[in-house]
């Protein structure tokens, strides 16, 4: 039994219309949240103090040992959190991307055939990053308990887990389509394929009441916070006793 022509369910042009549909939503849901979780005025305040505390003291010429994409990529903001939660974060993270990246390719580059076979070089990274994805969901909940005292229940959820259950869905629910079309079996297929719609769609218009976002403001506010110590710039005061550098 062959695979199933998934134009056969949805036109092509569905597939890339309902992919530019997720990316508006995300920008628009991080731009909500921006403006209506305040981080862009907090961004603005910080930014005027540093301006500020510059002016009076000067700048001081020190070149970043950082890069956002270093930041991201290496998700140094958690390195405080354990080697653990941060390799999780790191599954997630680029897990998640890896599968949206190629997801895109496919139904963009491949608009018109078939479901391309399991050993075509963007379904083996798409699953790799499926695995990613699950993996360090998984981990992550498997960190919340204590085994040793046994505090806690691995399935005790609170409400800031359901990004994290969104996410395991959109997972599993992947898995299973694939499943389903190379099966054969069209109304299997048709099935799990309005599933992996339904929680994709839920995880992109879900982004300004979850912790979507969170990822990138991290990223962005540990690059930050590097830059700012690397310049000898800080937030907090000086010690009494010690003034800073170029004050009286």
């Amino acid at each position: 039994m062959g695979t199933v022509d998934l134009t056969t369910i949805l036109p092509a042009v569905d597939y890339q219309i309902f992919i530019v549909l997720m990316v508006l939503a995300a920008f628009l849901g991080m731009l909500y949240d921006l403006i209506h979780g305040r981080k862009l005025e907090f961004y603005d305040m910080e930014k005027a103090m540093k301006k500020r505390t510059l002016s009076r003291e000067g700048p001081v010429n020190v070149a970043t040992t950082t890069s956002p994409m270093g930041e991201i990529f290496a998700s140094s903001a958690l390195k405080e959190c354990g080697s653990g939660r941060q390799a999780s974060h790191i599954l997630r993270s680029w897990g998640f991307v890896i599968t949206i990246v190629t997801v895109a390719m496919q139904y963009f580059a491949y608009p018109s055939t078939d479901p391309l076979p399991l050993t075509n070089p963007i379904q083996i990274i798409w699953n790799i990053g499926n695995i990613m994805l699950l993996a360090g969901c998984v981990w992550f909940l498997a960190q919340r308990v204590d085994f040793s005292s046994g505090d806690g229940s691995f399935w005790t959820f609170k409400a800031a887990d359901l990004f994290l259950l969104s996410l395991i869905a959109y997972s599993l629910a992947g898995f299973l389509f694939e499943a389903a079309y190379l099966s054969g079996v069209v109304l299997t297929t048709e099935i799990f394929l309005l599933v992996y719609m339904g929680f994709t769609a839920l995880l992109f218009v879900s982004i300004p009441v979850s912790k979507f976002p969170h990822i990138f403001y991290r990223a962005a506010y540990s690059f930050q916070k590097r830059s700012d110590e690397d310049s000898g710039w800080s937030r907090l005061p000086a010690p009494l006793g010690r003034p800073k550098e170029g004050s009286p």
